[in-house]
């Protein structure tokens, strides 16, 4: 699978020759191009099945669920997408470790659902995680951080803990 070839290059998938033809150049009037799909698409369905039997098209992915947590997210549906955050985060956690960037994403996207959805209660735990996660790999003055602080001050001001928010805020 993909997952076991971190930084390996794909030379052994890319083995396909494009035909190529003649086209006309708004530069120089006609150079070599990419052809016209004159083998009706062949050589695209022998590449993808290629590069699936070596394991890099792994449709079924953390990031992948995490994504489509964020379409329901965007689409109002805050019930599934709530569900589906959920699912990711273990996935994530797991894939990348508590600790990383995906898994902090995640936890963000949960917070942002909750601020949303209008339960700020739940709003603070994951996104005080996503935070620690932040402040840890990227640094105190990374832009993530700026953004979860100014989350993190609106939850609490929400529930009208004015004087937990303020720092947060400051640190803005």
């Amino acid at each position: 699978p993909s997952v076991d070839m971190t930084g390996r290059v794909l030379s052994e998938a890319i083995r396909f020759e494009l035909p190529t033809k003649r086209v006309a150049s708004y530069e120089s009037g006609t150079r070599s191009g990419t052809a016209a799909r004159a083998d009706g698409g062949a050589t695209d369905r022998a590449l993808m099945e290629h590069l699936a039997s070596l394991g890099y098209l792994d449709t079924a992915s953390p990031q992948g669920d995490r994504n489509l947590a964020a379409m329901h997210f965007e689409a109002g549906q805050y019930a599934e997408a709530e569900k589906l955050y959920r699912e990711a985060l273990t996935e994530l956690t797991a894939a990348f470790g508590p600790k990383g960037l995906p898994t902090a994403d995640c936890l963000q996207g949960l917070g942002s659902l909750f601020v949303e959805s209008g339960r700020p209660d739940q709003v603070i735990e994951p996104t005080t995680r996503a935070l620690a996660i932040y402040r840890e790999v990227l640094g105190p003055e990374h832009d993530r951080c700026t953004h979860v602080l100014r989350a993190l001050g609106s939850a609490h001001m929400q529930r009208g803990e004015y004087d937990v928010a303020e720092p947060y805020l400051r640190e803005a």
